[in-house]
């Protein structure tokens, strides 16, 4: 309630557990980025930002609390229990620098 109330946009981006926790939605606003681009940065997230990003209802960015009291607790247990995990769209594979390395010097 007092967040909701009393803190100011200003102050509430200001804040440091803020900026280390939403940093990622600022991929949203990076002019020029495409589409697929966006996707592969998101796969790349972890698997916590990325469900939540991909999660089905908005009030979730509000907290489970909010959710709660917005669905009752039955209504939200059920939701969260149909919630689809999101796994990554894109494979992403660790490069070593050893394989690159010989790879770029090996004629085709």
């Amino acid at each position: 309630y007092d967040q909701l109330v009393n803190v100011t946009l200003h102050d509430w981006l200001q804040d440091p557990s803020f900026s280390l926790e939403y940093r990622h939605l600022l991929l949203y606003f990076v002019p020029g980025i495409s589409n697929q681009q966006l996707e592969t940065y998101i796969d790349r997230l972890s698997p916590s930002h990325r469900n939540n990003l991909r999660r089905r209802g908005l009030g979730h960015i509000l907290g489970e609390g909010f959710m709660q009291v917005l669905m009752g607790q039955r209504r939200y247990q059920q939701h969260m229990h149909n919630q689809p995990v999101a796994t990554p769209t894109t494979l992403i594979l660790p490069i070593d620098a050893n394989s690159a390395a010989s790879a770029s010097s090996s004629p085709l």
